[in-house]
Formats: C-alpha cells, structure tokens, sequence
C-alpha cells in the first residue's frame, strides 16, 4: 500500500515527491521495485482465478476448499484496488 494511504487510513498524512531519473537506467531503478511488488500481487490473484477453475469442472467443492476460496476472495478483492494505485 502507498504510504500517504496508509498514513491517511491512520489519520496523518504524509508528503508524495515525483521523482524522474536522471536516464532510463535510473528510472528503472526507482520503477522495477514497485512494478516487481505490482506483479507479485498479480500473480497471487491469477493463481488462485486458476485454481477456482480448475476446481469448478470438477465439481470439487468440499467445505474446507470453498471456505479457503473464499477467505482468498476476500483478500483478493481488498489488493485489486491497491495494485490499480501501483499502476
């Protein structure tokens, strides 16, 4: 999560700075990190889209499984918005 919405989400605030680097190689080192967390969460939300589909199919629906699904879905549906700041 972006620090200012953390720092808001506790009641402070906190100064944003746009930053340019100075070429492309120090642009990247200011953007990969961020894309790379971006990504990560991506992939977390792929894998388990991947995983419900697989499963539906199948019907494989066990109490347990679906309970997971959905505490997944939960967490999913809190980090969507949060990536589509990153971005």
């Amino acid at each position: 999560m972006l620090c200012s919405a953390r720092a808001s989400e506790a009641e402070g605030e906190a100064p944003l700075l746009a930053t340019v680097g100075l070429d492309q190689r120090q642009q990247d080192k200011i953007t990969s990190p961020v894309n790379s967390d971006r990504n990560d969460e991506c992939k977390e939300c792929i894998a388990c889209e991947a995983e419900i589909a697989e499963e539906n199919p199948v019907q494989h629906f066990a109490f347990a499984d679906l309970e997971e699904n959905e505490q997944e879905l939960t967490t999913f549906k809190t980090k969507i918005p949060k990536i589509q700041k990153l971005d």
